[in-house]
């Protein structure tokens, strides 16, 4: 079988056999245009004739390498480790360049979702009722959407349609009219004792179980996974619902009481300070 030596970087390797050769040019670790020579010949060609048998012509005088000697290295490591190095870089720019693209529509994305919360703030501070029903109003809120960063006609879930903050406005206003139907002003505590309740803490990107026994006892769990499934703490305590507020705390530990704002079987509102409250919502048993 035929050999052939391979010019790169102004020396002579090989002689390699015919069938490597053809290896390294198909597998690009040899360059189409690289010269070679075959074993006992005098011209210099290029590599890709041994691929696509054409006619060839030989390397033009100044071009020409020295003739091959028998006794040279038969190593190849210069180009394809570069070639290498090429298509990682490559992989490690395009990753990059991923992570920007994501990154901006990200970031236009909350933009648009805060401005929209924004606008659901300034439209409660206009309502014409007392600070506790507008703390009511701002914990349904915050609750389904504002701090939740979702957008859409839909309040629970991000719509790939962007509506208008007057749009969202009406969205809004319709899931906290259909809640407050369901949680009467008046507290009892039949209404809430044996429920499970579902309170979610944007801050702490974490949501509270609370089941609240008809024993007067309650036990409290936080959850970081969303679907619920391990809970990172428990706290158990006693409580009670009166007309004077809603009074708990763990066992042994300081009990609080809290301002019911709204109260029934489907979730309740506390005022936690003068201008911030909770709302916890019913989680029914699957």
């Amino acid at each position: 079988m035929k050999k052939y030596f391979l010019h790169r970087s102004g020396e002579n390797h090989g002689p390699y056999e015919e069938s490597q050769m053809r290896e390294l040019i198909s597998s690009q670790e040899i360059g189409a245009e690289e010269l070679i020579c075959e074993e006992g010949g005098t011209e210099w060609v290029a590599a890709s004739t041994l691929l696509t048998p054409v006619s060839v012509g030989t390397v033009p005088p100044q071009q020409m390498p020295a003739r091959p000697q028998a006794a040279v290295s038969a190593t190849v490591l210069a180009q394809p480790a570069k070639k290498r190095m090429h298509g990682c870089l490559q992989a490690l720019l395009l990753g990059v360049g991923v992570l920007v693209v994501l990154s901006i529509i990200g970031f236009y994305f909350w933009s648009k979702d805060n401005a929209l919360r924004e606008h659901g703030i300034a439209q409660i501070e206009t309502i014409s009722e007392s600070e506790d029903e507008k703390l009511t109003y701002l914990a349904l809120a915050e609750y389904y959407h504002l701090n939740a960063a979702n957008s859409g006609t839909r309040v629970t879930k991000r719509s790939t349609s962007r509506p208008s903050k007057e749009g969202y406005w009406v969205a809004l206003k319709e899931a906290m009219i259909k809640d407050l139907r369901d949680i009467p002003a008046s507290p009892a505590f039949d209404q809430v004792a044996g429920n499970t309740y579902l309170n979610k803490d944007f801050e702490e990107d974490c949501q509270y179980l609370l089941k609240l026994n008809s024993n007067g006892s309650y036990i409290k769990t936080k959850h970081y996974d969303k679907g619920l499934k391990s809970a990172s703490e428990t706290e158990k305590g006693t409580w009670k619902a009166t007309s004077g507020g809603f009074v708990w705390g763990p066992s042994g530990g300081t009990q609080e009481t809290q301002k019911i704002l709204r109260m029934g079987r489907n979730g309740f509102i506390l005022r936690i300070d003068s201008e911030s409250a909770k709302y916890w919502k019913l989680r029914r048993s699957r």
